[in-house]
C-alpha cells in the first residue's frame, strides 16, 4: 500500500510540475510579431513583464467605450448572450515571448491586425498615465516601447518593415509629421552595419514623407531599430521627446517632484499644465 502511495504522490508532484511549466511557458521572439519592448531591472523581469501585461490589458479596457443600456427594450437577449459567450472564448490580449537578453522582455500584442488602440496609442495612454501619477503606470516598468513590428536583422528586411508599418501609424496620427530621425540600438548583435540600417530606414521614411526633415533633437516622428541577437524590433514612434523617450521611470520621477514641489493647496493639474510645456 505504501508504494502505491508513492507512486500515486509521484505521478501527482509531476502533474503539478507540469501543469507550472505549461502555465509559464512562453514563446521566443520571432519575425512577424508585434507588441511592445519592456526594459527593467534584471531582477524584476517576470515582475516587470506581469506588471506591463496587466497595464496593456487596463489600458485597453479603459479604451473601449461603456456599452449603452438605457434602452433595455430594444436590447436582443440572444445577441447579448453570444457576444458575452465569445468574449469569454478569446484568448487574453497579451502574453510574453522570450527576448534571451537579461533586462528586456517582450510583450506580444495577440490582437487581430488594425485592432484599436493601436500599440502606439496604448503607449502614449501608459505614458500620460504616469507623467499624471494614473493607475496605468506600470511600477515596475523601466521603459514601454510599442513595437510594430520585428523583422531579421538585416539592412533590407529592416527597410521593408519600416515600410509596411509606416502606412497605419501615418495614417492614425492627427497630423503629418515634418521632421523625422531613426535611431538604433543593438545587444549582443555585431552582423548589421548601423550605419547602413539606418540610412535604408531614413529612406524608407523619407519615402513616406516626401519633404519632411531629419531633425535628431525633437522629431515628430521616430523609427527606433532595437536590434537583439539576430531580430530587429521596428519601433515607430510620435512622441519621442514628450515622452522621455517612453521612460516611464523618468516620467513617474519628474511626476513625483512636481507634486513634491508643488504649493500647499494648489490644485493637481497647475503642475502638470506648467510642466507640459517643458517637457514637449
Amino acid at each position: 500500500r505504501a508504494a502505491g502511495m508513492a507512486d500515486q504522490n509521484k505521478k501527482r508532484d509531476k502533474s503539478r510540475e507540469w501543469a507550472r511549466r505549461t502555465r509559464h511557458k512562453t514563446s521566443e521572439l520571432d519575425v512577424g510579431m508585434r507588441g511592445f519592448l519592456v526594459t527593467c531591472d534584471t531582477h524584476l523581469g517576470r515582475r516587470a513583464l506581469n506588471d506591463a501585461i496587466a497595464t496593456l490589458g487596463a489600458a485597453v479596457d479603459t479604451a473601449q467605450p461603456e456599452r449603452d443600456t438605457t434602452d433595455l427594450g430594444t436590447v436582443d437577449i440572444a445577441q447579448e448572450i453570444s457576444r458575452e459567450a465569445a468574449s469569454l472564448r478569446d484568448d487574453a490580449p497579451f502574453a510574453a515571448a522570450d527576448v534571451g537578453c537579461a533586462g528586456l522582455e517582450f510583450v506580444r500584442d495577440l490582437r487581430p491586425q488594425g485592432s484599436s488602440p493601436t500599440p502606439l496609442a496604448l503607449a502614449n495612454a501608459v505614458c500620460d498615465s504616469a507623467r499624471e501619477q494614473g493607475p496605468l503606470g506600470a511600477r515596475l516598468v523601466a521603459r514601454l516601447l510599442p513595437c510594430q513590428a520585428v523583422c531579421k536583422a538585416k539592412e533590407a528586411q529592416i527597410a521593408e518593415a519600416v515600410r509596411t508599418v509606416l502606412p497605419p501609424v501615418l495614417a492614425s496620427l492627427p497630423r503629418r509629421p515634418a521632421t523625422f530621425a531613426v535611431q538604433f540600438r543593438q545587444r549582443y548583435s555585431a552582423g548589421l552595419d548601423k550605419g547602413k540600417a539606418i540610412a535604408e530606414a531614413a529612406a524608407a521614411v523619407a519615402e513616406a514623407l516626401p519633404g519632411a526633415t531629419v531633425r535628431l533633437a525633437d522629431p515628430e516622428l521616430c523609427v527606433v531599430l532595437e536590434t537583439v541577437r539576430s531580430l530587429t524590433c521596428v519601433c515607430v514612434v510620435d512622441r519621442m521627446a514628450a515622452n522621455c523617450r517612453y521612460s516611464l521611470r523618468l516620467l513617474r520621477e519628474k511626476a513625483a517632484g512636481g507634486a513634491a514641489g508643488a504649493a500647499p493647496g494648489a490644485a493637481p493639474g497647475a503642475v502638470a499644465a506648467e510642466a507640459a510645456p517643458a517637457a514637449a
